[in-house]
């Protein structure tokens, strides 16, 4: 048996600008692993069969990770087979990319169970058929991410000793709705689109969220979903600097203001919540048990 935890991701900077010709939106962004995860339980089978704790996440062809594996099969060449137990702690549709980061510990670990030696630029090239976020958690870390998400490029390590408070509010937000909504607002406004901002290697990405956190995607969500509007500005009181959403949200998230921070007075001021967490960066987008074995 194989099990790999695969972790959940913030977005500490989002930007999106013009619909490119293959219809996905040209973004800049920076990414940040962080300490919720998913576990991946994987033992050879004769077939692909896929399961999930989560009643919202289904099992079988129509989940993620199935179609990384069929897609792994078809890349190599071989008829192997695995059962997949994902036992979900990010929630879905939240921002987090939990469908994404699972696929990435997928490729990953099933290159392993079926020792196939694959390389891990091509298991990210793979990744990439799956969601345009598959391949950052082959770096995983803090990076930013450009084009649709696809092109990498390692940033400097945060502090690992920072803390986010992280809030889910009680819905779920459809990416798709999203950027089909931030469109339409620019439609209807005549506004142009945004010059994206350059992110320098060289930029404290932590000081800059603090000083200037910024996700073009709460023009569409926050006035379409009042909820997520209030837990934002609820959440501020415990942050410092402001607190904003994680992608498509609902999501929020910002930096926790006090180390000695109350999980009770937390757990009671968000109790309407999917989740109310602290979360701390890492340096990785997966990352193996210790006692995993083939």
């Amino acid at each position: 048996m194989i099990r790999i935890d695969s972790y959940a991701k913030l977005n500490l900077y989002l930007e999106v600008g013009e619909t490119r010709p293959d219809g996905y939106h040209e973004i800049e962004t920076v990414m940040q692993t962080i300490s919720l995860a998913d576990t991946l339980s994987l033992t050879l089978a004769g077939s692909i069969e896929v399961t999930c704790s989560d009643p919202l996440v289904p099992d079988g062809p129509d989940n993620i990770v199935y179609r990384a594996a069929k897609a792994l099969v078809r890349e190599s060449g071989t008829v192997p087979g695995a059962s997949i137990h994902i036992e979900k702690k990010i929630p879905s549709s939240a921002g987090l990319a939990g469908g994404s980061t699972n696929a990435a510990a997928a490729l990953h670990a099933l290159a392993i169970l079926w020792e196939l030696g694959a390389p891990r630029e091509d298991l990210a090239r793979i990744g990439l058929t799956l969601g345009s976020d598959v391949p950052f958690f082959f770096h995983g870390g803090t990076a930013l991410c450009r084009g649709r998400g696809e092109r990498v490029e390692p940033l400097p390590a945060i502090d690992r000793s920072l803390r986010f408070l992280l809030v889910t509010p009680d819905i779920q937000v459809s990416s798709t709705f999203a950027y089909k909504e931030l469109d339409r607002l620019r439609l209807t406004s005549d506004s142009s689109f945004p010059s994206m901002r350059t992110i320098t290697m060289s930029d404290d990405v932590v000081a800059a969220f603090v000083a200037d956190g910024h996700n073009r995607l709460e023009d569409a969500v926050l006035p379409a979903y009042p909820l997520v509007r209030e837990t934002r500005d609820r959440l501020t009181g415990y942050c410092t600097g402001h607190a904003m959403m994680s992608g498509s949200g609902p999501s929020l998230f910002g930096l926790l203001a006090d180390e000695e921070f109350d999980t009770g007075r937390l757990a009671l001021e968000f109790d309407d919540s999917r989740i109310t967490t602290v979360v701390r960066p890492m340096s990785c987008g997966f990352r193996l048990h210790d006692s995993s074995t083939v």
